[in-house]
């Protein structure tokens, strides 16, 4: 009988408000032998009227050097891969919680706790992940006085 290792997938926007979440998914696979799969999405801004030129490779490029430097402070010692896509993360995360055992996220803290709006106070794509997951979601909370 071949074990298989636990798999979390952790949603990163790329900002230092990233790094709690990254750290609670670092200390669950360390408690687990879980592996952790840090997933980020990226796209063009879209305005009406205006199409920038196509500089993929570049926003490529800086998201992944980003992306990786959070990554290297927070996850050095547990196995994990980075995966970094251009397209919605609300999509791009729950397409890769598909075979996951857990699913983590962040959601900004104190000032969204006020609003009575569901999708305002948790994100839209933390609320559209915790609709349609097909695993366990665990939302991290995030310091609103922590850096963008």
């Amino acid at each position: 009988m071949t074990h298989k290792r636990q798999s979390v997938v952790v949603g990163v926007d790329g900002s230092q408000r990233s790094i709690p979440v990254l750290e609670w998914a670092a200390q669950h696979a360390r408690r687990t032998g879980a592996e952790v799969r840090v997933v980020t999405a990226w796209q063009f801004p879209e305005v009406v009227g205006y199409h920038p030129p196509r500089l993929e490779a570049d926003l490529s490029a800086v998201v992944e050097k980003i992306v990786g430097e959070l990554v290297d402070m927070t996850l050095r010692d547990v196995p994990h891969e980075v995966v970094i896509q251009e397209g919605g993360a609300a999509r791009l995360l729950l397409h890769e919680a598909g075979n996951s055992d857990l699913l983590v996220v962040g959601i900004r803290g104190r000032q969204h706790d006020r609003d009575h709006d569901e999708v305002r106070r948790l994100g839209s794509v933390t609320h559209s992940v915790l609709v349609a997951a097909p695993c366990p979601v665990v939302v991290v909370p995030v310091d609103e006085a922590a850096p963008r």
